[in-house]
């Protein structure tokens, strides 16, 4: 049970401390830094106002975001006693390295005659692309598919944005985006090994990835904030600005569906899902769930329970339709 505790404390403490976390504090701190010197000198806001604007007692106190705080702390304790259960992505990469010698018939190795930084740079972008593609798509199916919506609904029923929001994720996401995760840096890290060799160390290969090093330290968790930082429309269209993710957390309804992108926006470009920010525009946050009345929506229960509730009841009105079908 000690033993418990100091892992629970210190993957909770990680969060702050560790620079592979968004909240990471040289990553809040670089976020409030740009969020200052936009309100400062884009906005012509004095440095008290900006402070004023910058940390609202109605949003960092909200009950939304003290939801978020306790959501953060439960989900760290569920996912460390799951852990266990989950594949390891060098495990799998070792097996996806053992699998490719079967189905290319033995080795082979690429020699490139390329400079080992130029290699790892190459292999760092090609890794990043990827792993951004999968995130899109699975940010994106969370909202098409019901039975995966009503987990990310979790994350959407957030009426105040933080920094703090990017964990308010309910368990069985976390396990998604873990799955998620495994696969896709497990079949990098394989394919990259089993063509290249020595060619590639494995501190190129599982290291920290520059270019989301990058993202985070130059604003990321302004994402999930009431500052709405736009890029212009031309980077808009490359990149997921802190406006653009903010009205996908919007409660309007033609902001629906719209800006899965992680960092590159171009996977919104090329699934027709990208919608770019207009000052113009004052957006709401949250979910229009009629069911649960609002002074409940961030309850524990609801936030955790419910899902399951719901999907029992999708499951039991699509058995009864079928069973309906079938007697006719």
């Amino acid at each position: 049970m000690v033993d418990y505790f100091i892992e629970y404390s210190t993957r909770l403490l990680g969060l702050l401390f560790n620079p592979q976390k968004r909240i990471f504090i040289g990553y809040l701190l670089s976020a409030f830094f740009i969020a200052f010197v936009y309100l400062i000198f884009v906005k012509k806001l004095h440095i008290k106002s900006s402070y004023r604007v910058l940390f609202p007692f109605d949003v960092w106190l909200s009950t939304s975001s003290r939801s978020d705080y306790m959501v953060i702390a439960i989900n760290q304790a569920i996912i460390l006693l799951l852990s266990p259960y989950l594949l390891a992505r060098l495990t799998l990469a070792a097996l996806l390295f053992e699998y490719a010698h079967y189905v290319f018939d033995g080795r082979h190795i690429v020699i490139l005659t390329l400079p080992s930084t130029l290699l790892a740079f190459l292999y760092t972008l090609f890794y990043f692309v990827i792993d951004d593609a999968s995130k899109y798509l699975l940010h994106r199916a969370l909202h098409r598919w019901e039975f995966l919506w009503v987990f990310h609904q979790t994350h959407h029923s957030a009426e105040t944005l933080t920094p703090f929001t990017v964990h308010r994720i309910h368990p069985i996401e976390s396990i998604l985006y873990a799955i998620r995760a495994t696969i896709v840096q497990a079949s990098i890290i394989s394919m990259a090994v089993f063509f290249f060799g020595n060619q590639l160390d494995m501190m190129m290969v599982i290291g920290t990835n520059i270019f989301i090093f990058i993202f985070n330290i130059l604003g990321a968790n302004i994402r999930h904030s009431h500052i709405p930082i736009s890029y212009g429309a031309f980077f808009e269209k490359i990149f997921i600005s802190p406006a653009q993710h903010q009205i996908h957390h919007s409660s309007d309804e033609k902001h629906y569906d719209k800006n899965f992108g992680a960092v590159l926006a171009i996977w919104d470009k090329i699934g027709n899902t990208l919608y770019l920010y207009d000052d113009k525009e004052s957006l709401t946050f949250g979910v229009d769930n009629t069911a649960i009345p609002s002074q409940q929506r961030h309850r524990l229960y609801h936030l955790y329970i419910t899902p399951f509730i719901t999907i029992w009841q999708l499951l039991s009105h699509k058995l009864s339709y079928m069973v309906l079908r079938y007697h006719r």
